[in-house]
């Protein structure tokens, strides 16, 4: 019972952060939708899993890669080499290769990493600045939710997409539920949050929120989390 109640604090605190911090943004713009790609960037997120269940986090943009290790973070500069990029300061030294890569930490070599893609994503949105995320399945969609920006839905396995200007979310702290809503011209969005643990019907994975998408008055269900 006191987790319960712990986590529903938790829960409602975020849902207070989500509506002061998208109502404090100017939002002069009006809200529009288009189809366009997913955020692309020059930058590439990775999650590696080593050898003896070592993980670390791998952010590569500018000729540089910052590497989140469990202990500390570093940055390491790009030097030159023949067969795969190299990134070394001299003490530390990462190799990736496709989904693949090799760490020296200097105390301890790594050769056998492997980047857990799934992962990989999520971390991506979060260094994009994405404040809450949510997938779902039959068909596949997902949505990403970012503060005093846009949101991001895209359904049907990739081939619809529509980006909208966040609005200001609608916050019910007895029922623990934040609802957007976007209507624009041929278009009428619903995007519904509840603070509920939620298990993805594909990856099995735990999720700490509920999400309920109704996109021109068809029903999506899924799960997601807060990113910030």
């Amino acid at each position: 019972m006191q987790r319960w109640c712990t986590l529903h604090i938790v829960w409602l605190w975020l849902l207070i952060s989500l509506a002061t911090c998208t109502a404090s943004e100017k939002q002069k713009q009006p809200i529009y939708t288009q189809n366009t790609p997913l955020p692309t960037t020059e930058s590439s997120s990775y999650v590696y899993d080593c050898d003896n269940g070592y993980r670390f986090t791998a952010r590569i943009e500018d000729e540089k890669a910052w590497l989140f290790l469990p202990d500390r973070t570093v940055m390491l500069p790009q030097i030159k080499a023949a067969n795969s990029p190299k990134f070394s300061d001299g003490r530390i030294t990462f190799r990736p290769k496709a989904n693949l890569a090799i760490l020296d930490t200097g105390q301890e070599v790594y050769n056998h990493c492997r980047n857990n893609r799934a992962e990989a994503i999520w971390e991506d949105a979060k260094f994009r600045g994405v404040s809450f995320r949510a997938v779902g399945n039959e068909p596949g969609w997902q949505i990403e939710i970012t503060h005093g920006a846009h949101i991001l839905y895209v359904g049907d396995y990739g081939i619809t997409r529509h980006e909208f200007q966040t609005p200001a979310p609608l916050v019910d702290q007895q029922t623990g539920e934040t609802t957007y809503r976007v209507k624009v011209t041929g278009h009428d969005v619903t995007i519904v949050l509840k603070g509920q643990r939620c298990r993805d019907t594909m990856s099995d994975e735990e999720f700490d929120a509920k999400v309920t998408v109704i996109f021109d008055g068809r029903e999506l269900r899924g799960c997601g989390r807060a990113l910030h």
